[in-house]
């Protein structure tokens, strides 16, 4: 009997043991789906531009930044994207016989092998799509370099040439730069530099293969084509295909360059502190640190921002020779003082500096518009041009008053400063925009202000809100007050959208506002009920979103 049972559970264990999927069973293990393309695709891929450089013109190629070079597939997984606006790496997943996923950087796609050139349509994040055609390059292993600029970066050429001693210099994207080029002039025992930022526009790369580099230089005679290439050791020089036998250069020591660069040939302009001039060098505008720039490469920017870190001391001393600013965006670092009276173009400015004890625009006759914060200036000095139509003061404490008189354009003004105290302004003012927040401001007189359209008011101890004289508001925001009990809302006919929050008011009449589109109420403690028209509570219907208030507060015809 014991070993009848006994074989009972014995094949009831077998059975059991027998249903489950064993893990090391070879036909239960889900097969990884595999392609071609993951073989197919390996290799260096260089991309053919014949057709673009022969039906694009000049202009359009040196604004062009999709203009890929070549593409590059390991089997490990990675690639290398060498484009004119310098190199994208990553890894990448092939997701079917037509698709590469390439993570961060985008997808290739509509993939294609035809007589062994392969054609697809890459969508490059933040860069561009285009259809691509290209044909299998020489075989890259992973570490390799990869182009002419990543092959030959930092590596300095020399030849003399008429007597005169010239380098060339190819970086990998350093900043922007890809060229340098020095001439050492004896006679003046100064040295000149052309460099692609310096002359951007003007030097437009149009190959950057591994053992060749070309770039079409716009401002010599029908748009000359440079060509280099390393043959026997030496760097070549091809112009329009033709070789120089002068135009030969050989390696020499970084420190047979950097001898040189003492005395640059021009007008100088002395910018003292390394941080500002350092920056300058890594945009383009300068070659080497000793507190000098050549003036006539940094009077014609036309566009400038700078951005330090925000614990370090920066001076601005040499921002006077920026004579073509236009615009000007200067990011934190701690920048006492800025001096912008000869900058007579500049049009708009961005400043944001914790340490700015003072800020004198009244000699920029061009200026539109500023944003200034987080500065220590009590006041600021507008232009009496007329130009200024706008500006935006925030994230300070310490702006006290501001005379925005004769300023016959000036449309917006928004002002944030804990203790803002006066705003001056003649009676004539055509501005439209107007938003104060203060601890300190205690009055506001709004018939200075006959064409406002929008204004905002938070945190400040005004007890004057009679907006009688505001024919024209549109949109009103009053917040964080609470010196005010009632409004009267109805000799501004025109409003459309009203903002309230945070503050003591226990009544409210909008029905004669017919033009109101839109009302948000919030944080109203006191305010249980809101007098409207019947055309507002037909809204209220047809736009709900655009209606928002506290869940105590009610909408009627009649709110006694």
């Amino acid at each position: 009997m014991k070993i009848s049972i006994l074989r009972v559970l014995l094949c009831l264990s077998l059975l059991v043991s027998c249903s489950k999927d064993e893990p090391s069973d070879p036909e239960n293990i889900p097969e990884t789906e595999s392609f071609e393309l993951e073989e197919k695709i390996v290799g260096t891929w260089n991309v053919d531009n014949s057709e673009t450089l022969a039906s694009e013109g000049f202009e359009k190629q040196s604004a062009d930044a999709c203009y890929f070079y070549s593409f590059i597939f390991h089997a490990d997984g990675t690639f290398i994207i060498n484009y004119r606006g310098g190199t994208l790496t990553g890894n990448y997943t092939v997701k079917s016989e037509k698709q590469i996923d390439l993570g961060n950087a985008g997808e290739l796609g509509n993939i294609r092998f035809t007589n062994e050139s392969l054609s697809f349509s890459a969508q490059l994040t933040d860069i561009c799509s285009k259809n691509i055609q290209s044909s299998p390059g020489n075989v890259h292993e992973v570490g390799e370099c990869y182009s002419f600029l990543n092959c030959n970066d930092a590596t300095v050429w020399q030849a003399e040439i008429d007597g005169t001693k010239i380098f060339i210099e190819f970086k990998d994207y350093d900043n922007g730069t890809w060229f340098r080029r020095y001439e050492n002039w004896n006679a003046y025992r100064c040295y000149s530099v052309e460099n692609n930022q310096i002359h951007e526009g003007e030097l437009v790369l149009t190959d950057n293969s591994p053992n060749r580099l070309s770039f079409i230089h716009s401002k010599t005679s029908g748009n000359v084509i440079y060509t280099y290439g390393i043959i026997d050791g030496e760097l070549k020089e091809f112009i329009n295909g033709e070789s120089t036998e002068s135009r030969a250069y050989q390696p020499v020591e970084r420190s047979e360059l950097e001898s040189l660069l003492t005395t640059e040939c021009g007008e100088k302009t002395y910018v003292p502190d390394d941080e500002f001039e350092g920056y300058l060098i890594s945009l383009g505008y300068d070659n080497v640190l000793d507190n000098y720039v050549l003036t006539e490469k940094i009077k014609i920017i036309a566009d400038l921002s700078l951005a330090f870190d925000e614990n370090m001391d920066v001076s601005l001393e040499g921002i006077e020779d920026f004579t073509a600013l236009q615009k000007l965006d200067i990011w934190y670092g701690k920048i006492a003082e800025i001096n912008l009276s000869n900058n007579k173009n500049l049009e708009r400015l961005f400043m944001s500096s914790p340490v700015l004890e003072s800020l004198d625009l009244s000699s920029n006759s061009k200026l539109q518009s500023f944003y200034y914060e987080r500065g220590k200036a009590k006041t600021i000095l507008l232009p009496q041009s007329g130009s200024l139509r706008g500006f935006e003061i925030t994230y300070t404490e310490s702006i006290e008053t501001m005379d925005i008189s004769n300023q016959p354009n000036l449309e917006y003004v928004i002002i944030e400063s804990e203790n803002f105290r006066e705003l001056i302004s003649d009676t004539d003012s055509n501005l439209k925009d107007l938003q104060l927040n203060s601890f300190v401001l205690e009055e506001l007189n709004y018939s200075l202000f006959p064409n406002l359209e929008r204004l905002s008011i938070g945190y400040t101890k005004i007890n004057d809100y009679n907006w009688s004289a505001l024919k024209e508001l549109r949109e009103l925001f009053l917040y964080n007050t609470e010196n005010v009990s009632t409004l009267n809302l109805s000799d501004n006919q025109k409003l459309e959208n009203i903002s309230f929050s945070t503050f003591s008011l226990n009544s409210l009449d909008i029905s004669a506002n017919l033009n109101l589109n839109g009302m948000f109420l919030t944080r109203m403690d006191n305010l249980s009920c809101v007098k409207v028209d019947q055309v507002h509570l037909d809204r209220m219907q047809q736009q709900p979103l655009m209606w928002n208030s506290d869940d105590h507060i009610s909408f009627s015809l009649n709110c006694d």
